[in-house]
């Protein structure tokens, strides 16, 4: 009974450490660097220790440098007397933080970019922040846009929960305006492509049923030819966009876990698509997947 009970435990460890091996290797610090010539034009940037505390902290206050400049009321002026002065200048006294070596950083990838950039850090984007933004988009001008979207996410706060001894990193990537309807999430199981999920899945675009073969094929091909046998698991998802051109891009990857939203899908019903597929081969004839 011991005996058991102490392979029993082998066995979980095991699974929890490729299973942290795995989230370690969605970082886009891990893989970027390798498929960097079919992804998105990005600039990796390292975070400083103070910054993560900074995002760690309650309440949303953005560092004073971090604010655009615009001409503004003097104390003399108006007719309120400065009645909230004193309220603001102890919440500021309370709250204070700078960061003008990344400022600078992220001013220079913004301005090499072409004036706009969107920001992820290790795993995720702060899309549920989108909603803060002037534009309600993820697309950021200045320092202040980025900090205001990282510091109001719960994916980043997510993001800063998992590996608290991981170098953490702020990705700008360049701004694109992308159709929502020409992303696709892609699964991998045993390396064999299985599954392809459009990822705005709320939505029906019925010209998508028109493109169904061409997108799998391209899809298809660009797996073959870019990632099969280059990422380092077997098990593992990933999300591409399709531009104009019909040319695929590499957007990320992602853990094939069910922490990973399967979108068009359920896990089980992907489990049971893996099963049946045996990782014989990895052709077209062969995916069970939905667009």
């Amino acid at each position: 009974m011991m005996e058991n009970k102490i392979e029993d435990d082998d066995v979980v460890v095991v699974s929890e450490s490729k299973k942290q091996q795995q989230i370690l290797n969605c970082m886009i610090s891990s893989w970027f660097p390798h498929f960097k010539h079919v992804s998105l034009k990005t600039e990796i940037i390292p975070l400083p220790s103070a910054f993560i505390d900074f995002l760690n902290e309650d309440g949303i206050y953005m560092p004073r440098s971090a604010f655009p400049t615009y001409d503004t009321l003097s104390d003399g002026d108006g007719d309120d007397g400065g009645w909230d002065n004193e309220s603001s200048d102890e919440e500021e006294s309370n709250k204070t933080a700078s960061f003008p070596e990344l400022e600078e950083k992220i001013n220079n990838i913004i301005s090499h970019f072409g004036g706009s950039v969107f920001p992820k850090m290790n795993w995720s984007s702060p899309k549920d922040a989108a909603w803060m933004s002037v534009g309600g988009n993820l697309q950021c001008q200045t320092p202040h846009d980025i900090f205001l979207l990282l510091k109001s996410s719960d994916f980043i706060t997510h993001d800063l929960s998992l590996l608290t001894k991981q170098e953490y990193v702020l990705a700008l990537r360049k701004w694109y305006d992308v159709h929502p309807s020409m992303e696709f999430r892609c699964f991998v199981r045993h390396g064999v492509l299985v599954a392809i999920s459009q990822r705005d899945y709320t939505n029906y675009y019925e010209f998508l049923a028109q493109m169904k073969d061409d997108i799998e094929s391209k899809i298809f091909n660009f797996f073959s030819v870019n990632i099969s046998g280059q990422f380092p698991d077997q098990d593992y998802t990933f999300d591409v966009y399709l531009s104009r051109q019909r040319r695929v891009w590499l957007l990320d990857f992602n853990p094939f876990d069910t922490s990973t939203e399967p979108l068009l899908f359920d896990w089980d019903e992907i489990f049971m698509m893996t099963d049946n597929n045996n990782g014989d081969n990895n052709n077209g004839d062969n995916n069970n997947g939905d667009n």
